[in-house]
């Protein structure tokens, strides 16, 4: 006869004085923490200043690459021409080679993030806005692999994501006019979640043309 099978009973962990002491320091924390609201925001605008110079120092890292510099070119890391140095020069190259042109909206999610934090808006909003750029990357990197040029051009502009995507994915199951339609619609829908442009005028000179038309 097979017995019941009796639930496991978790054994308590002894008091110890070092448990003790943990447990108190994050009392503490979280009794300052509520107690000194100035120290959290002070916190949160040194992240914000920290975020706000890595945009910067992204931005101009993008700007100033060169196909010259390692690890794109034989020359030496020591002979890097990007402003932002050897650390700038790997990341243009990996960005670029990755995502194309949509390598400079990186140092825009930083400000954004930085902005947010430095003027103590709510958490919600950088998040919102990021998806939104991040979709508008995608979308970006997608259609750049869309046209009828070369496929040098085409990696150049959407890197790596935008040809895979485009020639694996949309083109042989969508078509090129098919994945076109689909991303002018993603791209006017992350258009209204990331700025304020009122759509509905441009609708209804659609819908006058349409039924003109007909």
């Amino acid at each position: 006869m097979v017995g019941r099978l009796q639930r496991p009973t978790i054994p308590l962990l002894p008091h110890t004085p070092l448990l003790g002491f943990t447990l108190l320091g994050v009392h503490s924390m979280v009794s300052d923490a509520r107690q000194n609201p100035n120290r959290n925001r002070k916190g949160s605008r040194a992240v914000g200043v920290i975020l706000l110079a890595l945009g910067v120092f992204l931005a101009v890292s993008l700007l100033s690459y060169s196909p010259q510099d390692f690890p794109n070119s034989s020359n030496s890391p020591n002979d890097s021409m990007n402003w932002a140095g050897r650390t700038g020069a790997y990341f243009a190259y990996g960005a670029f080679f990755g995502i194309g042109y949509a390598a400079y909206l990186l140092p825009v999610l930083a400000l954004v993030w930085g902005w947010n934090r430095l003027c103590q808006r709510p958490i919600s909003h950088a998040f919102y806005r990021s998806g939104t750029l991040l979709s508008l990357c995608f979308v970006f990197c997608i259609g750049a692999g869309l046209p009828l040029y070369s496929s040098h051009t085409a990696f150049e502009l959407g890197g790596w994501l935008g040809t895979y995507s485009s020639e694996v994915v949309l083109i042989p199951y969508a078509g090129r006019i098919g994945s076109g339609i689909l991303l002018v619609a993603l791209s006017i829908a992350a258009l209204m979640l990331t700025t304020d442009i009122n759509l509905r005028p441009a609708a209804r000179v659609v819908v006058t043309g349409a039924s003109w038309v007909s």
